[in-house]
């Protein structure tokens, strides 16, 4: 498409910036006008993964020049489907362009369609989304035709991504100690954080023995997995502590005291959000040498 025209009356604005480019030079959004909530996924980015929970947000629209005949303007539309079902936007924010910002030799009207995902997603999910425009418009950016009438409303482009929403492992490749290291074979503290399974820390003793886990700084935790790896299956005590800094005093907040077996993995969920910087893990009874497959700690 022509930069510098003002016969091409249209601008697609997802190719062309993402939103927060647009806001800045079309403008203040309008008072009454929803605000986007949490992070920018564009269907145009190369955005596949994102973090489970967290706030997000798409928009999408359109620039119209103020050539386009009134009878066409009003047709420009987005619409977005999650998972295949539609999804009512949230608003829709009105801005103008000026010509020498926006490129073009007339004011641009921009319209963008705004759909807010406060509380986050989970797993895999397909957005969708649908550019909807007058039919001669439509011609002049990839619409094949044929047009019954030039303001027909088709669909001028459609355009699809999948994002996995992917829960963060606070404790991935954190610094690690433990209270002792076999030395025979790899096993370092280190490889119970490393987000292979099929890795381990060995303290190559039996009980009590410990590893600790630093996440670098004070996180909000909901959920803190344990994986296990011994021989042979046996009864087995390991308690769970926490704190937020070295000053304070460890907090107990589970013990795990039952039958474990090889590959098992213990789950502790908070009743209520901790503050915690170090993760400590005490095992005290085990008829095997203590030894952690991974220790993931996620949030909320």
């Amino acid at each position: 498409m022509s930069s510098r025209t003002s016969s091409r009356p249209l601008r697609l604005l997802a190719i062309a910036a993402v939103l927060v480019g647009a806001l800045v030079v079309a403008g203040a959004v309008p008072a009454a006008a929803p605000s986007p909530i949490g992070d920018r996924i564009g269907l145009f980015s190369a955005t596949t993964t994102f973090p489970a929970g967290q706030p997000f947000y798409l928009s999408h629209g359109w620039g119209v020049g103020a050539t386009e005949p009134p009878a066409g303007a009003g047709i420009y539309e987005f619409r977005l489907d999650v998972d295949g079902a539609p999804r009512a936007a949230d608003g829709v924010l009105r801005t103008t362009g000026a010509p020498p910002q926006s490129g073009y030799e007339l004011p641009l009207m921009n319209r963008v369609w705004l759909f807010n995902f406060p509380n986050g997603m989970s797993g895999r999910h397909t957005f969708t989304g649908h550019w909807i425009a007058p039919c001669k418009s439509a011609l002049g950016i990839g619409y094949p035709g044929p047009c019954r009438t030039p303001v027909e409303p088709v669909e001028a482009l459609t355009r699809s991504l999948t994002v996995d929403f992917q829960r963060e492992n606070l404790a991935l490749g954190r610094s690690v100690t433990a209270s002792n290291e076999y030395l025979g074979y790899p096993s370092s503290p280190s490889l119970a954080v490393d987000g292979d399974w099929y890795s381990y820390w060995n303290s190559g003793d039996y009980p009590p023995q410990w590893i600790e886990v630093d996440l670098g700084t004070v996180r909000t935790v909901g959920e803190i997995d344990l994986g296990i790896t011994q021989l042979p299956d046996c009864l087995t005590v390991h308690r769970l502590y926490g704190r937020a800094s070295t000053a304070d005093p460890w907090t107990l907040l589970h013990e795990f005291n039952g039958f474990t077996v090889d590959q098992q993995q213990l789950q502790y969920l908070a009743p209520v959000p901790q503050q915690i910087r170090y993760v400590r893990v005490e095992t005290t009874s085990s008829l095997s040498w203590v030894a952690w497959r991974e220790i993931a700690v996620y949030g909320p």
